[in-house]
């Protein structure tokens, strides 16, 4: 029996959150409480990242609100593949959208993640209500039907 309750399962070894953090009891690694803050965040981020990607697959390499193809590892092939400029093709870099924010209660689960590029992710929390998911993707579309969302260089790769 461990000495120590196991909380979860990382690929990177067991993890537990007592008085005495161990990361992978095998080699009895200890970690201090400040230590344990900066894991606990890294573990929550490899969560959220597997997640967007996850969501990259499943919407087919698209934006959740304006459809437009993003990218996810090297912003100068993206701009060559598709002809445009490399500043524009920064605006379709692929993000972990959460559709109910962190703020108001939103987790970093699967059914609360999507792909969306980093304007649209962005453009929809600098209001000072943000618009429902359903209702923004309702606002971007309308925009992009006038041309007036992204610039008329990226509305010919639609």
């Amino acid at each position: 029996m461990l000495p120590y309750r196991v909380l979860g399962w990382h690929p990177i070894g067991q993890i537990e959150f007592s008085a005495v953090f161990r990361l992978n009891p095998v080699r009895e690694e200890r970690h201090s409480t400040t230590e344990v803050s900066f894991m606990s965040h890294r573990i929550l981020n490899n969560l959220l990242l597997k997640n967007r990607l996850l969501a990259f697959k499943k919407q087919k390499g698209c934006c959740y609100y304006c459809g437009l193809p993003m990218w996810l590892g090297n912003v100068v092939e993206f701009a060559g593949n598709y002809g445009i400029r490399e500043n524009h093709a920064k605006r379709l870099q692929c993000t972990a959208e959460h559709l109910i924010a962190r703020q108001d209660g939103g987790t970093d689960e699967r059914n609360n993640i999507v792909a969306a590029c980093s304007f649209c992710n962005s453009t929809r929390h600098k209001a000072l209500r943000a618009l429902s998911p359903k209702e923004y993707q309702k606002k971007v579309k309308e925009r992009l039907r006038h041309q007036k969302w992204h610039p008329r260089e990226l509305h010919q790769i639609l």
